[in-house]
């Protein structure tokens, strides 16, 4: 049997951690004063990962920065299974970056 001495903070700490990994995946963290732009998408691919009846979906993201240098990167996102067969490559995708890490953006809409 464990002590109560270990059992608590064991459990302290494992309570922590799930609630810190739930919270940050329903509510990501906000990019302030981010730049909004359009990117383009150049491709989808399944990763495999599901959720209830959604799945994940890896696309490749192309956009502009402020200097007008091209940048892509990689999102992904969780659709469901009906919303999923309109995309197709070419669509564009409504993004907020952090000029300061153009690495961090949130896809916040996509165009079809």
């Amino acid at each position: 049997w464990f002590p109560p001495c270990i059992f608590l903070p064991a459990w302290l700490v494992m309570t922590w951690f799930f609630a810190r990994t739930f919270w940050s995946s329903w509510f990501p963290p906000r990019i302030r004063d981010g730049v909004h732009t359009v990117a383009k998408v150049v491709n989808f691919w399944q990763t495999g990962g599901q959720s209830n009846r959604d799945m994940q979906l890896g696309m490749l993201l192309e956009f502009s920065l402020q200097d007008g240098s091209p940048f892509e990167a990689e999102a992904r996102i969780m659709l469901s299974w009906k919303d999923a067969r309109g995309l197709r490559n070419g669509m564009t995708a409504e993004i907020v970056y952090d000029p300061a890490k153009p690495r961090r953006f949130a896809v916040e809409a996509l165009v079809v």
